[in-house]
Protein backbone atom coordinates (compact mmCIF):
# COMPACT_ATOMS: atom_id res chain seq x y z
CA UNK A 1 0.00 0.00 0.00
CA UNK A 2 3.06 2.21 0.96
CA UNK A 3 3.29 2.67 -3.14
CA UNK A 4 0.03 4.42 -3.32
CA UNK A 5 0.61 6.51 -0.09
CA UNK A 6 2.97 9.75 -0.27
CA UNK A 7 2.75 9.94 3.10
CA UNK A 8 2.15 6.47 4.61
CA UNK A 9 3.44 7.67 7.80
CA UNK A 10 -0.04 9.73 8.81
CA UNK A 11 -2.31 6.73 7.28
CA UNK A 12 -0.12 4.51 9.56
CA UNK A 13 -0.60 6.86 12.76
CA UNK A 14 -3.97 7.52 12.07
CA UNK A 15 -4.97 4.25 12.42
CA UNK A 16 -2.93 3.52 15.15
CA UNK A 17 -3.87 6.31 17.11
CA UNK A 18 -7.72 4.90 16.67
CA UNK A 19 -6.91 1.07 17.86
CA UNK A 20 -4.18 2.06 20.62
CA UNK A 21 -5.92 5.04 22.22
CA UNK A 22 -9.39 4.33 21.14
CA UNK A 23 -9.91 7.97 19.27
CA UNK A 24 -8.09 9.57 16.30
CA UNK A 25 -7.84 13.13 14.56
CA UNK A 26 -8.70 13.51 11.29
CA UNK A 27 -5.97 13.33 8.61
CA UNK A 28 -5.28 14.49 5.37
CA UNK A 29 -3.67 12.20 3.18
CA UNK A 30 -2.42 12.91 -0.40
CA UNK A 31 -2.24 10.51 -2.78
CA UNK A 32 -1.10 9.74 -6.41
CA UNK A 33 -1.69 7.79 -9.69
CA UNK A 34 -4.66 6.52 -7.46
CA UNK A 35 -7.96 6.89 -9.95
CA UNK A 36 -10.28 3.61 -8.14
CA UNK A 37 -11.94 3.85 -4.97
CA UNK A 38 -12.08 0.32 -4.68
CA UNK A 39 -8.68 0.55 -2.27
CA UNK A 40 -10.77 2.42 0.41
CA UNK A 41 -12.70 -0.87 1.45
CA UNK A 42 -16.10 -1.97 0.48
CA UNK A 43 -17.57 -0.02 3.65
CA UNK A 44 -15.72 2.56 3.65
CA UNK A 45 -16.91 3.49 -0.18
CA UNK A 46 -20.25 4.26 1.41
CA UNK A 47 -18.90 6.39 4.02
CA UNK A 48 -19.70 10.23 3.62
CA UNK A 49 -17.27 11.15 6.19
CA UNK A 50 -14.57 9.80 3.76
CA UNK A 51 -13.74 11.61 0.56
CA UNK A 52 -11.85 11.49 -1.83
CA UNK A 53 -10.99 13.72 -5.24
CA UNK A 54 -8.56 11.45 -7.06
CA UNK A 55 -5.67 13.39 -5.04
CA UNK A 56 -6.37 13.92 -1.81
CA UNK A 57 -8.03 11.19 0.79
CA UNK A 58 -9.90 12.66 3.57
CA UNK A 59 -10.03 10.74 7.01
CA UNK A 60 -13.05 12.46 9.31
CA UNK A 61 -11.89 12.42 13.44
CA UNK A 62 -13.38 9.33 15.14
CA UNK A 63 -13.26 7.06 18.39
CA UNK A 64 -13.52 3.49 18.13
CA UNK A 65 -17.06 1.64 18.71
CA UNK A 66 -18.60 -1.75 17.80
CA UNK A 67 -17.20 -4.62 16.41
CA UNK A 68 -13.74 -2.63 16.66
CA UNK A 69 -13.65 -2.72 20.47
CA UNK A 70 -12.46 -6.33 20.78
CA UNK A 71 -8.95 -5.24 18.51
CA UNK A 72 -8.48 -2.51 20.77
CA UNK A 73 -8.27 -5.18 23.68
CA UNK A 74 -6.22 -7.68 22.24
CA UNK A 75 -3.44 -4.92 20.35
CA UNK A 76 -3.01 -3.89 23.96
CA UNK A 77 -2.58 -7.89 25.39
CA UNK A 78 1.05 -7.31 24.09
CA UNK A 79 2.37 -4.69 25.37
CA UNK A 80 0.67 -5.05 28.61
CA UNK A 81 1.82 -8.75 29.13
CA UNK A 82 5.93 -7.07 28.63
CA UNK A 83 5.41 -4.27 30.90
CA UNK A 84 4.23 -6.51 33.30
CA UNK A 85 6.97 -9.02 32.41
CA UNK A 86 9.64 -6.80 32.43
CA UNK A 87 8.24 -5.23 36.49
CA UNK A 88 8.35 -8.99 37.29
CA UNK A 89 12.11 -9.46 36.15
CA UNK A 90 13.18 -6.07 38.09
CA UNK A 91 11.45 -6.69 40.82
CA UNK A 92 12.67 -10.17 41.45
CA UNK A 93 16.42 -8.58 41.11
CA UNK A 94 15.49 -6.51 43.62
CA UNK A 95 14.27 -8.94 45.74
CA UNK A 96 17.57 -11.66 45.32
CA UNK A 97 19.82 -8.41 45.19
CA UNK A 98 21.20 -9.14 41.79
CA UNK A 99 22.62 -6.29 40.69
CA UNK A 100 25.30 -7.86 38.35
CA UNK A 101 25.44 -10.41 35.25
CA UNK A 102 28.40 -11.42 36.38
CA UNK A 103 27.16 -13.04 39.71
CA UNK A 104 26.09 -16.72 40.36
CA UNK A 105 22.57 -15.24 41.85
CA UNK A 106 21.82 -13.85 38.23
CA UNK A 107 23.14 -17.54 36.59
CA UNK A 108 21.07 -19.36 38.59
CA UNK A 109 17.64 -16.76 38.45
CA UNK A 110 18.29 -17.39 34.47
CA UNK A 111 17.55 -21.30 35.36
CA UNK A 112 15.13 -20.84 37.81
CA UNK A 113 12.56 -18.11 35.49
CA UNK A 114 11.21 -20.99 33.16
CA UNK A 115 9.60 -22.20 35.79
CA UNK A 116 7.94 -19.65 37.67
CA UNK A 117 4.31 -19.21 37.17
CA UNK A 118 4.72 -15.37 36.79
CA UNK A 119 6.53 -15.36 34.52
CA UNK A 120 4.78 -18.16 32.38
CA UNK A 121 1.47 -16.07 33.26
CA UNK A 122 2.94 -12.84 31.61
CA UNK A 123 4.46 -14.71 28.40
CA UNK A 124 1.34 -16.54 28.21
CA UNK A 125 -0.93 -12.93 27.73
CA UNK A 126 1.73 -11.88 25.41
CA UNK A 127 0.91 -13.85 22.92
CA UNK A 128 -3.05 -14.15 23.89
CA UNK A 129 -3.12 -10.70 21.13
CA UNK A 130 -1.66 -13.04 18.43
CA UNK A 131 -3.69 -16.07 18.82
CA UNK A 132 -7.01 -14.99 19.16
CA UNK A 133 -6.58 -11.33 16.46
CA UNK A 134 -6.40 -13.80 12.93
CA UNK A 135 -9.93 -15.52 14.75
CA UNK A 136 -11.88 -12.33 15.66
CA UNK A 137 -10.50 -10.95 12.23
CA UNK A 138 -11.82 -13.95 10.32
CA UNK A 139 -14.71 -13.97 12.09
CA UNK A 140 -15.56 -10.55 11.46
CA UNK A 141 -14.85 -11.08 7.52
CA UNK A 142 -17.49 -13.43 7.60
CA UNK A 143 -19.87 -11.95 9.54
CA UNK A 144 -20.03 -8.28 7.96
CA UNK A 145 -18.88 -9.76 4.55
CA UNK A 146 -15.37 -8.35 4.14
CA UNK A 147 -14.34 -9.97 1.07
CA UNK A 148 -11.28 -7.41 0.65
CA UNK A 149 -9.54 -8.02 3.72
CA UNK A 150 -8.76 -11.70 3.08
CA UNK A 151 -5.54 -10.49 1.15
CA UNK A 152 -4.36 -8.09 3.98
CA UNK A 153 -5.20 -11.27 6.31
CA UNK A 154 -3.05 -13.20 4.24
CA UNK A 155 -0.11 -11.15 4.31
CA UNK A 156 -0.28 -10.83 8.03
CA UNK A 157 -0.18 -14.75 8.10
CA UNK A 158 4.20 -14.83 8.15
CA UNK A 159 4.24 -11.84 10.33
CA UNK A 160 1.60 -13.40 12.70
CA UNK A 161 3.55 -16.92 12.66
CA UNK A 162 7.24 -15.48 13.68
CA UNK A 163 5.77 -13.08 16.40
CA UNK A 164 4.09 -16.68 17.95
CA UNK A 165 7.70 -18.53 17.27
CA UNK A 166 9.03 -15.82 19.41
CA UNK A 167 6.72 -15.95 21.78
CA UNK A 168 7.15 -20.02 22.57
CA UNK A 169 10.82 -19.61 22.57
CA UNK A 170 10.34 -16.83 25.24
CA UNK A 171 7.75 -19.07 27.06
CA UNK A 172 9.98 -22.12 27.38
CA UNK A 173 13.87 -20.93 27.39
CA UNK A 174 15.65 -23.98 28.19
CA UNK A 175 17.62 -23.27 31.16
CA UNK A 176 15.28 -24.65 33.63
CA UNK A 177 16.32 -27.65 35.55
CA UNK A 178 20.08 -26.91 35.28
CA UNK A 179 20.81 -27.33 38.38
CA UNK A 180 19.32 -26.00 41.51
CA UNK A 181 22.57 -24.40 43.87
CA UNK A 182 20.36 -22.86 45.89
CA UNK A 183 22.85 -21.89 48.33
CA UNK A 184 24.23 -18.99 49.86
CA UNK A 185 27.81 -19.47 49.50
CA UNK A 186 27.11 -20.20 45.65
CA UNK A 187 25.14 -17.35 45.19
CA UNK A 188 27.69 -15.12 46.42
CA UNK A 189 30.06 -16.23 43.48
CA UNK A 190 30.91 -14.24 40.64
CA UNK A 191 32.20 -15.23 37.29
CA UNK A 192 34.74 -13.53 35.06
CA UNK A 193 32.59 -12.77 31.80
CA UNK A 194 33.22 -10.04 29.32
CA UNK A 195 30.60 -7.25 28.60
CA UNK A 196 29.93 -8.66 25.06
CA UNK A 197 28.19 -11.52 27.24
CA UNK A 198 25.54 -9.45 27.70
CA UNK A 199 24.67 -9.74 23.75
CA UNK A 200 25.81 -12.77 22.19
CA UNK A 201 26.38 -15.65 24.75
CA UNK A 202 23.28 -16.50 26.71
CA UNK A 203 23.09 -17.69 30.55
CA UNK A 204 22.21 -21.08 29.31
CA UNK A 205 25.72 -21.66 27.12
CA UNK A 206 27.47 -20.25 29.98
CA UNK A 207 25.91 -22.41 32.91
CA UNK A 208 27.42 -25.36 30.00
CA UNK A 209 30.88 -23.64 29.66
CA UNK A 210 30.81 -23.55 33.82
CA UNK A 211 29.88 -26.92 34.39
CA UNK A 212 32.41 -28.54 31.76
CA UNK A 213 35.09 -26.22 33.17
CA UNK A 214 34.39 -27.80 36.97
CA UNK A 215 34.11 -30.87 35.61
CA UNK A 216 37.84 -30.78 34.00
CA UNK A 217 38.92 -28.98 37.01
CA UNK A 218 38.20 -31.78 39.15
CA UNK A 219 40.16 -34.03 36.72
CA UNK A 220 43.23 -31.58 36.97
CA UNK A 221 42.63 -29.41 34.35
CA UNK A 222 41.93 -25.55 35.94
CA UNK A 223 42.76 -23.32 33.13
CA UNK A 224 39.03 -23.77 32.09
CA UNK A 225 37.62 -22.92 35.60
CA UNK A 226 40.58 -19.90 35.57
CA UNK A 227 38.81 -18.49 32.58
CA UNK A 228 35.72 -18.43 34.12
CA UNK A 229 36.20 -17.05 37.81
CA UNK A 230 39.61 -15.13 39.21
CA UNK A 231 42.30 -17.67 39.64
CA UNK A 232 42.96 -17.35 43.27
CA UNK A 233 39.30 -18.31 43.63
CA UNK A 234 39.25 -21.24 41.38
CA UNK A 235 39.68 -23.93 44.22
CA UNK A 236 37.24 -22.59 46.27
CA UNK A 237 34.58 -22.34 43.54
CA UNK A 238 34.84 -26.43 42.67
CA UNK A 239 34.77 -26.78 46.61
CA UNK A 240 31.17 -24.62 46.65
CA UNK A 241 29.75 -26.06 43.53
CA UNK A 242 31.29 -30.20 44.81
CA UNK A 243 29.16 -29.62 48.15
CA UNK A 244 25.90 -28.19 46.51
CA UNK A 245 25.67 -30.56 43.89
CA UNK A 246 26.11 -33.28 46.40
CA UNK A 247 23.27 -31.59 48.41
CA UNK A 248 21.11 -31.11 45.38
CA UNK A 249 21.39 -35.07 44.84
CA UNK A 250 20.71 -36.25 48.04
CA UNK A 251 17.99 -33.31 48.74
CA UNK A 252 14.34 -33.73 47.24
CA UNK A 253 13.71 -31.48 44.52
CA UNK A 254 10.65 -29.12 44.69
CA UNK A 255 8.82 -31.07 42.53
CA UNK A 256 9.57 -34.22 44.87
CA UNK A 257 8.49 -32.61 47.44
CA UNK A 258 4.70 -31.60 46.34
CA UNK A 259 4.51 -35.32 44.83
CA UNK A 260 5.32 -36.47 48.19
Amino acid sequence: MREYYGDAQKLERYFSDLFLSGTTSSALIQLSNVTDVYFLGQAERSYASISYDERRLVLPATSISGANIPWMFLIWLLPVGAGLLLLFILSSFLQRNIWSFESAAYLQFSWDIGQMPQYKQCVYLMAAGPLFLPLIWLLQIILYDLEDQIEVLKSSVLSGLLLLFALDHLAHPGLSSAHEWHNSEFLQLHFQRPILHLLFVSNKNFGLKLVDALWAAEHGDWSRLQKCVDADDAKDVLRICQERQKSEVSEPTEKEQQQA
